[in-house]
């Protein structure tokens, strides 16, 4: 009998869709490891203190946060090194998660091609993890509405799309913050992330479906009933 391979879920689609949303649920129903490449780029910022001044970490550090404040993206080579560890961790012990879930990467070609290269090619990866891209489908109509009705916990950071789940919220659930518009879901912000998908991300997304790995589920319903469709299309 074939030995049932862990899944590595990345999760694809346009702002909005609920890859968060939908990682969440990943680790904390099914004890998913994630890897979201926003989070770390943003938690660099916490440790920028304790970095050494004049060290090349720090300087690291300080250029992310320089290139997020500008509104730009961080340079792949840079995202890379981000994750480059943590899957290591996974790769050697893979008892340490149920399966690995990517959230804000593979947001370029480049990306995706090295996350599928390694899970193709490393030994401890191979042998025990399988990669399944899914791709959370969206109308633009509903990415307008999503992201001009979207909040954000001004404490944590966490974000509130704006699905029926999240109309009641009146403070973050995870951290009692307040919930606050984000500054760049202004009518042409929203557009200007809506051309950096298709820029970037429909690259990336027609690189899996050439591949024949791609998997798509309708974005367009509740939070349960994606979770639903991402459970039977990696075969949980």
């Amino acid at each position: 009998m074939a030995k049932k391979l862990k899944s590595v879920v990345t999760l694809l689609g346009k702002s909005g869709c609920g890859k968060d949303t939908q990682g969440d649920i990943l680790v904390s129903e099914h004890g998913f490891e994630m890897i979201n490449s926003g989070v770390i780029l943003r938690n660099l910022k916490k440790v920028l203190p304790k970095l050494r001044r004049g060290s090349v970490e720090r300087y690291e550090a300080e250029t992310i946060q320089k290139i997020i404040n500008a509104g730009l993206f961080v340079p792949t080579l840079t995202i890379v090194c981000q994750w480059r560890i943590p899957i290591l961790e996974l790769a050697r012990d893979a008892r340490k998660a149920k399966g690995i879930v990517f959230t804000g990467s593979p947001r370029k070609l480049a990306e995706a091609y090295l996350i599928h290269e390694f899970f193709k090619n490393w030994p401890d990866a191979s042998k025990n993890f399988k990669l399944c891209p899914i791709e959370i489908k969206l109308s633009d109509k509903e990415v307008f509405r999503r992201l001009s009705q979207r909040r954000q916990c001004a404490k944590c950071g966490k974000i509130f799309t704006a699905f029926p789940e999240h109309s009641a919220l009146k403070a973050c659930d995870n951290c009692a913050g307040e919930l606050i518009r984000r500054k760049d879901d202004t009518k042409e912000g929203i557009a200007s992330r809506m051309k950096e998908y298709r820029e970037y991300v429909v690259p990336v997304i027609d690189y899996f479906k050439k591949e024949e790995l791609l998997k798509s589920v309708n974005g367009e319903q509740s939070i349960e009933n994606v979770h639903k469709d991402i459970a039977r299309a990696i075969g949980m």
